[in-house]
């Protein structure tokens, strides 16, 4: 028998889950997804004490002609142990893992060998419900703008950023959201009678979003 135990990330703000697998004659462990960073136990129970048991960890190169390093984790067995245990505290790429085990006769194990699939921390995305995408106004002019956002697991700031004429990017608004939402509407108002804008001015304008990322925010922008 085969299970393991998976701890997502604390920021993704998903529950652990549990795989469990009985190995048949075709000793073949079924592959399983993670998320990026997750803390997976893993647990082997085999049907007869083995002396030495060890599992292999390879990363899956993204290129496929460099060659990849292999981990291998040792265990030291007591007698009459036959539940074999690995934790693997952050689990950051895709891993080919091989158990090998030997009893004290010498009987092998076959080799069991399956991936753990890892599920990225996708960046977010938004756009504009809020104006089109080019418009004519007056100087006097108040112009609504809303942002819709999303991310798999977490939104951390949304903004948006205009400009006048060749004039410095200004913040129009920004919004840092201390509870993490996956999806978000930005609402705020451009009121160009507070600028010294005439009819010879454009205005430019674009919306930024981060999310919750732990390794360092993904940050996506929308055209200008």
């Amino acid at each position: 028998n085969f299970h393991a135990q998976i701890e997502p990330p604390s920021y993704t703000r998903q529950k652990p889950s549990l795989v469990e697998q009985t190995v048949g004659d075709n000793a073949e462990v079924r592959d399983f997804k993670v998320i990026e960073g997750s803390r997976v136990r893993l647990q082997f129970k085999l049907d007869r004490d083995p002396q030495t048991a060890e599992l292999r960890l390879t990363p899956v190169a993204e290129d496929s002609s460099l060659p990849a390093a292999t981990e291998i984790l040792p265990l030291t067995l007591a007698e009459s142990d036959s539940a074999l245990n690995w934790d693997l505290a952050s689990v950051a790429r895709e891993l080919e893992a091989e158990l090998r085990a030997k009893a004290a006769d010498g009987m092998e194990l076959e080799p069991l060998k399956f991936r753990i699939r890892v599920q990225a921390d996708r960046k977010p995305t938004l756009h504009f419900v809020r104006p089109d995408e080019q418009l004519e106004v007056t100087p006097s002019t108040e112009i609504p703008m809303e942002v819709a956002s999303s991310d798999d697991f977490g939104l951390s700031q949304v903004g948006i950023v205009y400009q006048i004429g060749n004039g410095p990017k200004t913040t129009l608004h920004l919004d840092k959201v201390a509870e993490q939402p996956v999806t978000l509407a930005t609402l705020a108002t451009l009121s160009l009678e507070q600028h010294p804008v005439t009819f010879q001015d454009a205005v430019s304008y674009y919306a930024f979003v981060e999310d919750n990322y732990p390794g360092g925010s993904h940050r996506v922008t929308t055209d200008l």
